[in-house]
């Protein structure tokens, strides 16, 4: 009898400890003068792609790529991958083509580049009308 009554003594000399803990601790801590504070995340703003429209410069099909004339910081060369999307606007010479060709499009024409931000792959090539 002296065993239990020294045991549930015990435990509830333990859970009096337990509940008599200040609620300030922890995660719950007020900041201390001199303390290193970090801040979490609340999520990614980068941009995943980016696009540049200017004049081709050159389409080598051989090697798989073309440069472009970016206004803002010049000549631009991209590599094309298996991956790439091949378009056209409609009122353009390959608007009405079903299947486009990296060969098909050509020096002084006005394309956009969408390229991904991180490693600058080429996701999409788009041949724009010319501006008159």
């Amino acid at each position: 009898m002296k065993k239990l009554l020294v045991s549930v003594l015990f435990i509830c000399g333990f859970s009096v400890l337990a509940t008599a803990q200040p609620r300030d601790e922890g995660r719950n801590a007020p900041i201390r003068p001199g303390s290193i504070t970090t801040e979490v995340p609340t999520g990614d703003t980068r941009p995943y792609s980016r696009t540049v429209t200017g004049k081709v410069i050159k389409v080598d099909g051989d090697d798989g790529f073309m440069v472009v004339e970016d206004p803002k910081s010049g000549p631009l060369k991209v590599i094309l991958s298996k991956d790439t999307r091949l378009k056209a606007d409609k009122k353009t010479e390959l608007g009405d083509k079903k299947e486009i060709a990296f060969t098909d499009y050509k020096a002084g024409q006005t394309v956009k580049l969408t390229l991904r931000v991180y490693d600058n792959k080429l996701l999409e090539v788009r041949l724009k009308p010319a501006k008159d």
